[in-house]
């Protein structure tokens, strides 16, 4: 592959697989190169653009230093901190009695189905035990071995390292997370 690139230089056509292949990985890299260009450039101006409180001393946190960050991580760094800058904002303090009674008992339901949960798992666990690695059943039960297939591990994959996964993400999910809080803050 070239180390200079010239991306409007077109690529000579492949008239065998060997060549192909070589044609493929050189349009990826060239691909690659273009969005790292874009990538840096964005990223520069996102940092310049930040909102000023993120450099106030208090709201400064330390960038974990456990591993070389790239620049799509550091943005991605960023861009979370932000939003749990806002996300911390955005959150009401509700007075109301009603919805004391609702977290009340969603709290103590919680707790039920924590413990609930650890007896199954426990029970679960002595049933296959009981079952010597076969598929069984009795007592309207049934127990089965079922296999998944694993994942795969994409940032093993050498030809996947200089490509920009972000572009192939779906559509971001909205979930509500509900937790109880220490010292009935």
């Amino acid at each position: 592959m070239n180390t200079e690139i010239d991306e409007f230089k077109p690529l000579p056509k492949p008239k065998t697989p060997e060549e192909f292949e070589m044609w493929l990985k050189e349009s990826i890299y060239r691909l690659h190169m273009k969005d790292l260009r874009k990538l840096k450039e964005k990223t520069l101006k996102r940092v310049k653009d930040l909102d000023s409180e993120l450099y106030e001393k208090e709201n400064i946190e330390f960038i974990p230093k456990s591993k070389p960050m790239t620049s799509e991580e550091f943005y991605s760094w960023i861009e979370e901190k932000k939003s749990q800058k806002l996300q911390e904002k955005n959150i009401q303090q509700i007075e109301d009695q009603s919805f004391a009674e609702l977290c009340s008992s969603w709290k103590e339901i919680n707790a039920q189905l924590r413990e609930l949960q650890e007896k199954e798992r426990s029970i679960r666990d002595l049933m296959i035990t009981k079952c010597n690695d076969q598929n069984s059943q009795g007592y309207g039960v049934r127990i089965i071995k079922t296999e998944r297939r694993g994942n795969i591990d994409y940032a093993s994959i050498p030809q996947l390292k200089e490509v920009d996964l972000e572009q192939f993400r779906k559509e971001t999910t909205i979930m509500w997370q509900i937790r109880e809080l220490p010292n009935d803050s």
